[in-house]
């Protein structure tokens, strides 16, 4: 429950005698210590290997975080990111296959509407 009230404003917060940063670092470490849960179940045979490949979890992470980027947070923007970054590694697999092109070319695409979306927020925060 007073992890729901986290959203109220901040002075009902106080006045109902929450203090919100203890619930949130707790709520933190809480979803950390589950993640690592999960991650330690991938690495210590989730796979079925009993040790730690590169093939287990790949690159979900930088994805996972270039996509909360590209799609500004919003669950709407995040599900239009995904599909757009998922046709972009298809496409790079599909150069790579038929037409003999480094799939890196993906790659830097990547990296270019990264830095582009980073700069547009860092621009907007210069100009505030």
């Amino acid at each position: 429950m007073k992890l729901k009230l986290l959203v109220i404003i901040q002075h009902q917060q106080k006045n109902a005698g929450i203090n919100p940063k203890l619930i949130s670092f707790i709520a933190m470490g809480l979803s950390g210590a589950i993640a690592g849960l999960g991650g330690a179940e991938r690495v210590m045979g989730g796979a079925a290997e009993y040790r730690f490949t590169d093939l287990i979890m790949g690159d979900y992470g930088f994805t996972g975080l270039a996509i909360a980027l590209l799609g500004n947070n919003n669950p709407f923007g995040i599900l239009v990111a995904s599909i757009f970054y998922a046709s972009l590694e298809i496409g790079g697999q599909t150069l790579q296959r038929q037409f003999k092109l480094d799939k890196e070319i993906v790659f830097i695409i990547q990296a270019l509407i990264i830095i582009l979306v980073a700069a547009e927020k860092l621009i907007q925060d210069v100009i505030e």
